[in-house]
């Protein structure tokens, strides 16, 4: 385990293994250990680093000194692109996937390859004027008005109802529901992000790198709206909804999500978009009508 200066403070890293390296980016109200599973299932062949965001796991708070804590979580990531010093593979989950975008699209030549699981880019919604955009509007709009009056009991109880069902949060121990209130402040900085973000998707076009965007079948409109758009807008960018799955796929369905991220790593760049084939050509192509959509089942792999 590493601490890295960043700005304002210091951030956790966990960093295991030999290998290219792929960085893997939590959630919201997660932390490092949500990878624990992926990270050693990858880490006999890559070199796997883990960071705590901002205000999570023992990673200092954001500093928020301009813009939003995306921001000082994306100079959290370029900081840790730097130290790596190479060209890295870059995994993220909701939150962590929309600061993975994020970065990518600003550092697309330190970034090789790029997963990003029901990305919560939400701001994508409000630029386009998306039917979807109301929902996740009016979700984020009592989490931040909870937040402000310092209700955040009342912040997780909505979050997880939203995200994951009626009753997830009286099903959790008192432990880990202490801990998911203590990151609810941080949460309703994220949310402010979904306002503030001026990127549109038409921005995600330039780039190049081979992409997997993972949706839960079950996830929410908004989620899978932002999906859609990623999935248009990126060339030649692939696509795996997860049979049975929710938002918290990488949990529920560990071995499914898993084995999409391990076999999109593991993929030589001569086949960026496993369509040069397809094209009948023998130079690959990033058009947009190569996009592929993969079912998923949870128990039988790649349907």
């Amino acid at each position: 385990m590493h601490r890295l200066p960043i700005r304002g403070g210091t951030a956790v890293v966990e960093d295991t293994g030999h290998g290219a390296p792929v960085i893997l980016i939590h959630g919201s109200a997660g932390s490092r250990l949500q990878w624990t599973r992926l990270t050693a299932r990858l880490s006999t062949r890559y070199r796997v680093l883990a960071p705590d965001l901002t205000g999570y796991g023992g990673t200092s708070w954001p500093a928020v000194v301009d813009g939003t804590v995306a921001d000082d979580d994306v100079a959290l990531l370029q900081d840790l692109l730097a130290w790596v010093d190479e060209p890295v593979r870059l995994v993220g989950h909701s939150y962590g996937a929309c600061v993975a975008a994020i970065v990518a699209r600003q550092m697309p030549e330190h970034v090789t390859r790029l997963v990003l699981i029901d990305p919560a880019a939400f701001h994508l919604l409000r630029r386009t004027g998306d039917a979807a955009w109301p929902e996740i509007r009016d979700v984020a709009h009592a989490h931040m008005e909870a937040a402000w009056k310092a209700d955040f009991a009342g912040c997780a109880h909505r979050l997880m109802r939203y995200w994951i069902g009626a009753d997830a949060w009286t099903a959790l121990s008192p432990d880990r529901a202490a801990l998911v209130v203590k990151a609810m402040h941080k949460v309703a900085l994220e949310w402010v992000a979904a306002f503030e973000l001026d990127e549109d998707p038409e921005d995600y076009a330039q780039l190049a790198m081979p992409t997997l965007l993972i949706c839960g079948a079950d996830t929410t409109r908004a989620v899978r709206r932002v999906v859609d758009l990623l999935h248009a807008a990126i060339p030649g960018s692939e696509r795996v909804d997860v049979v049975g799955a929710g938002h918290l796929a990488p949990f529920t369905h560990a071995d499914t999500v898993n084995l999409a991220i391990e076999r999109h790593l593991h993929r030589g760049t001569a086949d960026r978009t496993a369509g040069a084939g397809r094209n009948g050509g023998g130079t690959p192509t990033y058009g947009r009508c190569d996009n592929q959509s993969v079912a998923v089942s949870a128990d039988s792999g790649f349907a």
